[in-house]
């Protein structure tokens, strides 16, 4: 072993925000890793010796150190482009999943339940199973795979889906302007609470809202919502509606909050969980505009 090698081995240590679920790690004690992301380079912690267990652990304390930041960009290193995760029955392209990653408390923690080699193409490929309450709503468990020399995940998987909630159902046959316009009516109490839990249980984990300068998260939008004056309305018109072919409605509102013109928005509904999956903003005001 070269001598900046075993530097690099020495300095690179973390405090685990996992808990490992593996007997061997009873007596170990804790390693505290820098807080600087960048120490994390792509390649640190590939070594040929390494058991698929190490491999899963030491990545996990890289994903980790990525969501404590809150950082997109240094969340986004973690995937390749073409990432997806599947969630009992569709899939979430990797921008929703990293909005989903950066809305996650503080407190979280992923458990290592499985590790293992899975194969060669484009590098050495291993797959890992977690205990990751948050990750998905339908599951506390989860699958990825991982091209060790790259140090991205490029698949997940939500596991134990019939665990998935109860949903009300609805069809295309029902009026989806009537449906929206009872959401906005209760969406407009729910905002006016200025309540953070009650409000984010209107949004999807995933949600993402495309703005004319910048794309915002879940809990960014929550954010931006509770820092509205308490007795300023936010209110809605509803411009149309319509299905869409994944059983969810898109349709186009006027919106009006403090301190800003009224300006139009494209929101995708989903009336079976009654959340918003994602928003964008249909052209930018010329003045007044500065949240969206």
């Amino acid at each position: 072993m070269s001598f900046s090698i075993l530097v690099l081995f020495l300095l690179a240590g973390t405090t685990w925000a996992f808990v490992p679920d593996d007997p061997e790690f009873g007596g170990t004690p804790s390693i505290g890793y820098p807080n600087d992301i960048s120490h994390f380079t792509r390649n640190a912690f590939v070594t040929s010796s390494e058991s698929p267990y190490q491999i899963a652990r030491e990545f996990l304390a890289r994903m980790t150190q990525a969501i404590k930041s809150k950082n997109v960009a240094v969340i986004s290193e973690l995937f390749v482009p073409e990432f997806e995760f599947r969630e009992c029955g569709h899939y979430i392209k990797k921008e929703q999943f990293i909005g989903m990653l950066s809305s996650m408390p503080a407190d979280f923690s992923f458990i290592l339940k499985e590790a293992y080699y899975a194969g060669e193409p484009m590098g050495e490929l291993y797959g890992f199973r977690i205990r990751a309450p948050g990750i998905s709503q339908y599951s506390i468990e989860v699958e990825f795979s991982l091209y060790n020399r790259e140090q991205k995940l490029f698949r997940g998987q939500a596991r134990n889906c019939q665990q998935k909630q109860r949903f009300v159902s609805f069809s295309h046959s029902d009026d989806s302007k009537a449906i929206v316009s009872k959401f906005l009516e209760s969406m407009k109490q729910i905002l006016s609470s200025r309540n953070a839990a009650l409000i984010g249980k209107v949004f999807d984990y995933g949600f993402l809202y495309n703005g004319c300068h910048a794309t915002y998260t879940k809990a960014q939008i929550v954010a931006m919502i509770t820092a509205f004056p308490a007795n300023a309305p936010i209110d809605f018109s509803l411009v149309d509606s319509k299905w869409n072919n994944r059983g969810q409605i898109e349709y186009n509102v006027y919106v009006s909050v403090p301190r800003m013109e009224s300006f139009k928005a494209h929101f995708v509904y989903c009336p079976q969980r009654n959340v918003l999956k994602s928003g964008s903003v249909n052209g930018c005001p010329i003045k007044g505009f500065t949240v969206y």
